[in-house]
């Protein structure tokens, strides 16, 4: 799968030699890090991030330093940044620190225009259009069921997961053929959810809601996956000077650091070139296998989860450090995404079965989360500023309290896996390894569903990669076939 990934980046913070062997520098996507003067110029956030360093040495035995996090590359093509610890830079999704992602591409696509003024592609994108059904044509009765289009309803805030859903009006009704094949891309939570509105999936769960069954698919909406994720917060005695200027808007009033990133000097765009989060921990813990399990990464903010007003809550005080714990390589996969009516309106119902609910050895991963916190407490201890422990806090000590907070406040954010690729004698394979949608023809699901497991730890990038690999399966077959 590297070869989607060097296709799609277009790398610009690499040295030439590693741009060269590992990165591409053409693709749709630009890759940059922050700029290093963010922290050079804020002793405070210089002495937390060489507290990571040290701890990270301490706990792995390797030697790490602030050279270990300016000279790596945490998207190397090399088996060493999978398996031995590493302090990295991370790596972001911008152009001249304005962010870019699958948006701008797409966007750039439906506006391309050839020299005459002409539409350049094919694509027409419809906003507020809500996908209710497959449909299927079955009029040969020797030939699997062919998908040959879609329904919709068109209007605003329609889908009951909207707030103003309440107030909708009622949707106008229509249809969409496909020439050749329908593509559903609903992600983890809607491509279950449309294909089961359309009677594919489990026949049982579908007939209750009264549902012509087209295809009995029982892997449809189960093996939901995510990563845990959890965070260990300080506050230090006074602010990070490198937010000093930054109101982030937050009561609408004017922010300098916007202007700074408006109108850099000498290139620099200040603070808003940064994530918030400056440098990650790639660490093995003991219950790991061949590859490392923990993604720890630091920075300047109030973070412990997504919440509403949650990015207001992150940056509203300056004076917060955030150790934020990324659980790689979960062991459970029991959750699921059931129908809770044939409302293709109706939210369905989704169970994520954290830890002792699920399947899988709960107690590894748990064990390897409490192994996370203590290395971000040593990454506290392991420096010179004074910081003052909130989260867990300094009454959670011994390792059952730890873990019991871990499973109290435990999150996520990148479901994935419900209708999984599978080998032809996977009873819960919903898809082959091109994509297409076992028990029927005309059919694929490309989104971070497809997943059998989930990836090591974020989800975007390789969800990029799995697109790039579908659009190269349905070009070779088109020329297969003509």
């Amino acid at each position: 799968m590297r070869k989607y990934f060097t296709k799609l980046e277009n790398n610009g913070y690499a040295l030439p030699t590693a741009k060269a062997k590992d990165h591409g520098t053409d693709g749709w996507l630009s890759t940059e890090t922050a700029p290093l003067s963010i922290v050079l110029k804020d002793q405070q956030l210089l002495s937390m991030l060489t507290g990571g360093a040290f701890a990270l040495g301490n706990f792995t035995d390797h030697l790490m330093n602030l050279g270990t996090l300016l000279l790596g590359d945490a998207n190397a093509d090399s088996k060493s940044r999978d398996t031995e610890p590493g302090y990295y830079q991370i790596p972001i999704a911008t152009d001249d620190a304005h962010r870019n992602g699958p948006r701008e591409f797409i966007i750039a696509v439906r506006d391309a225009k050839n020299d005459d003024g002409s539409k350049k592609y094919p694509l027409d994108v419809r906003m507020n259009t809500h996908v209710t059904k497959v449909i299927f044509d079955e009029s040969d009765t020797d030939a699997l069921p062919r998908a040959t289009g879609v329904e919709f309803l068109d209007g605003e805030h329609l889908y009951k997961a909207s707030p103003m859903s309440r107030s909708a009006l009622p949707g106008t009704p229509g249809s969409a053929t496909a020439s050749r094949e329908v593509i559903v891309a609903g992600g983890v939570y809607n491509s279950p959810q449309i294909l089961k509105l359309s009677g594919v999936g489990p026949a049982e769960e579908l007939k209750k809601f009264g549902i012509k069954v087209i295809k009995d698919l029982p892997g449809v909406g189960t093996n939901l996956q995510d990563h845990y994720e959890i965070s260990v917060q300080g506050k230090v005695e006074k602010d990070f000077s490198c937010l000093d200027k930054c109101t982030f808007s937050i009561r609408g009033e004017d922010d300098p650091c916007i202007i700074d990133w408006e109108s850099p000097v000498l290139g620099d765009r200040g603070i808003y070139s940064s994530p918030g989060l400056a440098a990650t921990m790639l660490y093995k813990s003991s219950t790991a296998g061949d590859d490392f399990d923990i993604f720890e990464f630091g920075g300047p903010v109030n973070f412990r989860g997504y919440f509403p007003n949650y990015s207001i809550n992150a940056t509203d005080d300056h004076d917060w450090f955030t150790w934020a714990i990324l659980k790689a390589h979960p062991r459970n996969s029991a959750g699921t995404v059931a129908l809770q009516s044939a409302d293709p309106l109706d939210m369905p119902k989704i169970t994520f079965n954290y830890f002792d609910t699920g399947v899988g050895d709960y107690d590894a991963d748990l064990t390897a989360l409490y192994e996370a916190i203590e290395l971000a407490r040593d990454a506290f201890k392991r420096q010179l500023v004074n910081i003052t422990e909130v989260m867990p806090g300094p009454d959670v000590k011994s390792e059952e309290e730890i873990k019991n907070y871990v499973k109290d406040g435990a999150w996520g954010h990148h479901a994935s896996c419900t209708c999984p690729i599978g080998a032809d004698d996977d009873p819960r394979a919903v898809l082959d390894s091109k994509f297409r949608v076992r028990g029927v023809t005309g059919l694929r699901v490309v989104d971070a569903s497809v997943y059998p497991k989930i990836p090591g730890t974020f989800t975007a990038v390789s969800t990029y990669m799995v697109a790039e690999k579908a659009a190269e399966d349905i070009l070779n077959g088109l020329e297969a076939s003509s």
